[in-house]
């Protein structure tokens, strides 16, 4: 290698570096506060009981109301974006340099905002008020039997994304013949709309307390309505060995690692933008293409390509945030204690109860990409696919602190506690139980807090123009535009996005 490869391989790898210096900064409001994380967790929590992979008794976790944690898919590990117009460069244009360095600059916005918010309510729009509404108003301090509620209110989220995707690869057949290794990170600006509206019909008007909606969440602290993050998305590096069997088609085998770059984060608020992930994950992956037209006298050739990946993420400890088994949104229940049962605590003291640090495991994520692209002289068009598929977050070790906590009972002449609540019983309905019922680890939903199993598909298309510099270095830029879309079972938790890219490389 001579000196002047050498010097330009220090350089852009100083330019990765200034990417992660970068990545500190972080332009979140105060009323997005990020520092509460799981400092105070014991790390003694094991994993056993409350690992179940059943329902947890909870009909509202497994019919189409149920809530959860929000996880954007991460913009390091997108396929899509790693393979697009680069996948084919690497192969074929740049087979022989030792050194590629790869740019994807993106715009990424979130689509269907509507379902988003049923993840987080259980359903979009929900009234709140005295009899019949989705939420009994009494639950929130707005409204008793003598002063009238009525609002409702709904949930339209938006997530941006500003991204730079720079990837690095090496060749390194003068170590073994096809070998090879990668780096790649994204430095990602997210910025997030929470989009909650509220019809207020009539407003609450009891001395001293809120009367809207939007302003017991305010006081509970539960959303920004408009935030920003940015940051390291996540670390990804391949390990990998090729095998070609004719010109340069081949087939491969890699391996590879997440580095977890994610910062603390509460997660008891609604639609907060998240950057990167505090879990790191061990996979493998397998590749190839093949040559299924080619006209060298034209200088025309169709390929085939195609890379399958799957990885295993692994525990770590965060703050997330439950409901009861009672049903979507039942961690704002008004409690009362054993010895004082007809005075309810103050509005969202179950809510603070439920917000608990707990060990999480994302377990197994499966993606898939496939593409043909259609090369003439140095211009290329690429149309690909990319499946993605993660699997439901396991959460352990949850312990929360009831002491001697019940469920208030919203009727004037029962001296107990009302188990069997949901957060839409009217006044005075439901069944009183016998004795006072204290709240125990066994009537929280774990997986009201986890965020679910998602499949999504994504079609892409791109263009892209390519030539040689200096007769020793390859270079490539090309544009291109991707449409994301999920299932209706899924929609609420997985991101259906559209996107733009730009492409620039290098090799050396």
């Amino acid at each position: 290698m001579n000196k002047t490869t050498l010097l330009s391989i220090i350089l852009l790898l100083s330019m990765g570096v200034s990417g992660f210096t970068y990545s500190g900064n972080n332009n979140c409001s105060s009323d997005c506060n990020t520092s509460s994380d799981c400092n105070n967790c014991s790390s003694d929590n094991n994993c056993s009981s409350d690992c179940s992979s059943d329902c947890n008794n909870s009909s509202s976790d497994c019919n189409g109301n149920r809530t959860g944690f929000f996880r954007p898919r991460s913009i390091t590990g997108d396929l899509t974006y790693r393979n697009n117009l680069t996948f084919y460069n690497y192969y074929h244009d740049a087979r022989c340099n030792f050194f590629t360095w790869d740019n994807t600059f993106l715009f990424q916005r979130s689509r269907r905002g509507n379902h988003i918010g049923q993840g987080f309510l259980g359903k979009n729009n929900l009234t709140v008020g005295e009899v019949g509404a989705d939420i009994e108003s009494v639950n929130l301090g707005l409204g008793d039997l003598s002063n009238d509620f009525e609002s409702t209110i709904s949930l339209c989220p938006r997530r941006e994304v500003f991204a730079w995707l720079p990837q690095f690869r090496f060749n390194l057949d003068c170590c073994c013949t096809g070998l090879w290794a990668d780096i790649a990170f994204a430095v990602v600006h997210a910025k997030h709309k929470l989009r909650f509206r509220e019809n207020l019909v009539e407003a609450g008007d009891i001395p001293g307390e809120a009367t809207s909606v939007t302003e017991v969440f305010n006081d509970l602290g539960l959303f920004a309505n408009k935030c920003r993050r940015t940051g390291v998305d996540q670390v990804d590096v391949r390990l990998g060995y090729d095998w070609n069997y004719c010109g340069n088609d081949h087939v491969g085998a890699y391996l590879i690692g997440t580095i977890p770059t994610g910062r603390r984060h509460e997660n008891n608020r609604f639609f907060q933008p998240i950057v990167g992930s505090r879990h790191g994950a061990l996979g493998l992956g397998f590749e190839g293409d093949y040559t299924i037209w080619n006209d060298e006298c034209n200088n025309h050739d169709l390929v085939f390509m195609t890379d399958f990946k799957y990885q295993f993420q692994f525990k770590r400890k965060e703050t997330r945030a439950f409901d009861l088994v009672n049903g979507p949104l039942s961690r704002f229940l008004l409690v009362a204690t054993e010895e004082n049962p007809l005075e309810p605590l103050p509005v969202g003291t179950l809510a603070k109860v439920l917000t608990s640090c707990v060990k999480v495991e994302p377990r197994h994520y499966i993606e898939w990409w496939a593409g043909l692209h259609y090369q003439w002289c140095n211009w290329g068009a690429e149309l690909t696919y990319n499946l993605f598929w993660r699997d439901r977050e396991r959460i352990c070790g949850a312990n929360f602190n009831f002491d001697d906590l019940g469920i208030f009972r919203k009727a004037c002449s029962d001296i107990t506690s009302d188990s069997g609540a949901t957060i839409g019983q009217d006044v005075g309905a439901g069944t009183a139980d016998a004795t006072f019922v204290k709240l125990t680890n066994a009537d929280v939903n774990l997986r009201s807090g986890a965020a679910h199993r998602a499949l999504t598909h994504k079609v892409a298309f791109g263009l892209s123009h390519a030539n040689v510099l200096s007769d020793c270095y390859p270079w490539m830029v090309g544009i291109g535009a991707g449409y994301e879309f999920a299932s209706r079972k899924d929609r609420r938790h997985a991101f259906e996005n559209w996107d733009v890219y730009a492409k620039a490389a290098i090799s050396f």
